[in-house]
């Protein structure tokens, strides 16, 4: 089994060490992907980059960049790939107005097989125009992205499967986290995986507030694994700081910095 996860170009929420180290601990291979596809959507690399490892491993599990592992274990991965070609999580409402998709890819798994990669492949085809002109106002909110185009070849091509369970659609929040959910819920009904939604400000915002938990530090790093190796915590005030330097206000102190230290921040001398 493989637990891949990764954006281009590379992002600063620094998920990879909370996948690495949950599949680490769960004795699962891990891989993050960087490189660009050439894909032809942002959205489109990771279908890319599932298919690039597929055929290496028995199962595949994408997780988004966005999300973190909260406390899932080995029997976790083996339940939601047991005797199935693959699972993907249903739809939650971004709010309770809303209309909720039908399926969130931020986290889902494939088996190796010759229907995955038919069903890969033709994600890969489908064209926003398609996925415009095909969109069924019941299918739910369409977000324009990768879950899509998956939803709507699983629908297609893949109805009798979804029917029978072969590729499972996972109900609840127990692997579909939102931030909300940490602090409506006591620490041991934790959903297992967290999905940061909103805008980027929104999603530091409550990524910080659940570092403040107790029982995690940086990147969502249970705190006792963080203690023992304090290298995390450097790298984790190195995107804090570099992030800091892109605000307009850095601009005006700037200029009382040492060239280096600029250098290092990617950041811009201000006016003197």
């Amino acid at each position: 089994m493989l637990i891949l996860s990764g954006h281009y170009p590379i992002s600063n929420w620094q998920a990879q060490t909370n996948h690495h180290l949950t599949a680490t601990q769960a004795g699962i291979d891990y891989r993050h992907m960087s490189h660009c596809t050439y894909a032809t959507s942002p959205y489109m690399h990771k279908i890319a980059w599932v298919k690039e490892v597929l055929g290496m491993y028995e199962f595949v599990f994408w997780i988004d960049d966005d999300s973190y592992f909260m406390g899932a274990e080995r029997e976790d991965f083996e339940l939601l790939s047991a005797d199935k070609l693959g699972f993907f999580l249903s739809g939650r409402q971004a709010n309770q107005e809303g209309s909720r998709p039908p399926i969130n890819s931020c986290f889902f798994g494939l088996r190796n097989s010759p229907e995955s990669f038919e069903l890969l492949n033709a994600v890969e085809s489908l064209s926003a125009e398609e996925v415009e002109k095909l969109w069924d106002s019941q299918d739910g909110k369409q977000y324009g992205g990768d879950q899509d185009r998956l939803w709507l070849v699983l629908k297609r091509q893949f109805g009798s499967e979804l029917e029978s369970g072969r590729y499972s659609l996972v109900k609840g929040v127990e692997f579909n986290g939102r931030f909300n959910d940490y602090s409506a819920l006591p620490n041991a009904d934790w959903p297992k995986i967290l999905h940061l939604t909103g805008r980027n400000d929104l999603k530091w915002q409550k990524l910080r507030k659940l570092e403040s938990n107790e029982n995690y530090d940086y990147g969502l790093i249970p705190r006792s694994e963080a203690s023992r190796y304090p290298i995390i915590r450097r790298g984790h005030h190195r995107i804090l700081a570099s992030r800091l330097a892109q605000q307009p206000i850095f601009e005006h102190i700037s200029k009382w910095l040492p060239t280096p230290i600029l250098e290092r921040l990617g950041a811009k001398r201000g006016r003197a």
